[in-house]
C-alpha cells in the first residue's frame, strides 16, 4: 500500500545542486520535526542543479499513520519534476 502525505504537507526544500544526490527536508502538518531527504540520482533537467522551496495552502490534512514515517528517508529519487501541468482552481 502506497503512503501518500501529499495533504499534510506544510512546506519544503528539496536541493539537486549536488550532482546524483538530492537532500531536502519535508515538513508535515502535526510533526514538529521534518522529515529528512537523503536520496541518490538527479530531478529532471528543469530542476536539476537547483534548490526548490515550497509552501502548501493552508488547509492540511494531517494523516494518522504520519508517526510511523520515519524521520529520515533514503533511496532513489524516482521522477521529481516541475514541468509537468498541474490544474489549480482558485475558489472563493
Amino acid at each position: 500500500m502506497a503512503f501518500r502525505i501529499h495533504d499534510s504537507v506544510a512546506r519544503g526544500d528539496i536541493d539537486n545542486r549536488e550532482k546524483g544526490v538530492v537532500r531536502g527536508k519535508i515538513w508535515l502538518e502535526a510533526r514538529a520535526e521534518p522529515v529528512a531527504l537523503e536520496l541518490k540520482d538527479n530531478a529532471w533537467p528543469d530542476l536539476a542543479g537547483c534548490l526548490l522551496t515550497f509552501t502548501n495552502p493552508p488547509q492540511r490534512i494531517a494523516d494518522p499513520d504520519l508517526d510511523s514515517l520515519h524521520p529520515i528517508q533514503r533511496g532513489r529519487i524516482g521522477d521529481i519534476t516541475a514541468s509537468r501541468k498541474v490544474r489549480s482552481f482558485d475558489v472563493q
